[in-house]
């Protein structure tokens, strides 16, 4: 960013991060707002906190010292070109089933009303996965051919 030569202005950022400052914390507060208003019952704010912070303790404790380990392990083992791009694959799979883990697991599933959590997440997740794969051997592929060249 350009500095002011002003000496009363203090601020580096320019007017679009603070547009986008003042919208995100705009939304943030919206979100707040509906997990906290109790109107009917339809919130359980106690129950997304502990969902919250439980996703965040797992991720610290398991996941994150999961994919420095795999990291650690695959680097040596892997051929220079594909190393980045299977860390990467490790890493964004990961997420993506912590991400996936209450919906795969079921949470908030309702007998009287199927019409929550309707879907095979597991299925999904399996589906994300290979996608995410997919395109990391696409990725290897044409580091490879690039290499030939």
């Amino acid at each position: 960013m350009k500095q002011s030569a002003d000496a009363g202005e203090t601020s580096s950022h320019a007017w679009p991060f603070w547009v986008a400052l003042a919208g995100g914390w705009s939304m943030i507060g919206f979100g707040i707002h509906g997990i906290v208003d109790r109107v009917g019952g339809r919130t359980n704010p106690f129950g997304l906190a502990r969902l919250f912070i439980g996703l965040n303790v797992i991720h610290d404790a398991v996941v994150a010292p999961l994919v420095i380990v795999a990291g650690v392990v695959l680097g040596p083992v892997l051929p220079r070109r594909a190393r980045p791009v299977v860390q990467g694959a490790v890493i964004v799979s990961a997420v993506v089933a912590l991400y996936a883990y209450p919906l795969v697991r079921g949470y908030g599933r309702i007998a009287e009303s199927p019409s929550v959590l309707p879907l095979n997440y597991g299925h999904g997740l399996a589906v994300v996965l290979a996608a995410i794969w997919a395109v990391a051997l696409v990725i290897m592929a044409v580091r490879w051919a690039a290499a030939r060249d």
